[in-house]
């Protein structure tokens, strides 16, 4: 009598060297394919019947579904809990990178918006675009106007400062390094370059 050839396995051979349990095993797995592209058509093709049968049983027994769900909840508590804490935490934790991500990949946008909503805080008149403010830091060579360092990065800097009624207009901004915006605070440019020449001398 023929053994299957499958390791470990001594039953009678059914074909291909194979018992009727290993030879299933060998069949789906090379008619997976096929059998799948069967069940899809065949799922597509009732998917209608399906999802009616599904609604009308699910009214038919819904006092029940919905005892049966009080009882696993009360059953399983604190597995369930534990399994949402996960899952909370998984995806606060996938926000967090998305958040870190987008923050490191669009820098110029969210400081032009957070920009832009300072200035409208403060009720400031006019706006300014992000093409615009990039266009002036190309115009003026891509450094800070008082100090000429080009190797921090340049904030918006108000000629005529906001608190004293300036406007958010870019005919209004200069690119300035935050060392030299923030010693400027509350002074007008011609104010401020006119003290640091007097302190220069």
């Amino acid at each position: 009598m023929n053994i299957c050839s499958a390791v470990g396995c001594e039953r009678s051979v059914l074909a291909l060297g194979l018992c009727p349990r290993h030879y299933q095993q060998w069949a789906r797995a090379e008619k997976r394919a096929i059998y799948r592209a069967y069940w899809a058509a065949y799922r597509s093709r009732h998917l209608d019947a399906r999802r009616a049968s599904e609604r009308a049983g699910y009214r038919a027994n819904r006092a029940g579904k919905a005892a049966s769900v009080k009882r696993y909840y009360v059953a399983n508590r604190e597995a369930i809990r534990l399994v949402q804490r996960a899952r909370r935490l998984l995806i606060a934790n996938k926000l967090r990178v998305d958040k870190a991500r987008y923050r490191n990949n669009h820098r110029d946008e969210i400081r032009h918006q957070n920009a832009a909503r300072r200035a409208l805080k403060r009720g400031a008149p006019g706006t300014h675009t992000l093409r615009e403010w990039r266009e002036k830091v190309a115009l003026l060579g891509g450094c800070c106007v008082y100090c000429g360092r080009a190797d921090l990065p340049l904030t918006r800097d108000h000629r005529i400062p906001l608190t004293r009624g300036g406007s958010n207009n870019i005919a209004n901004i200069l690119p300035a390094c935050g060392p030299c915006n923030s010693a400027k605070h509350n002074q007008t440019d011609s104010e401020f370059l006119a003290r640091r020449m007097a302190a220069c001398r």
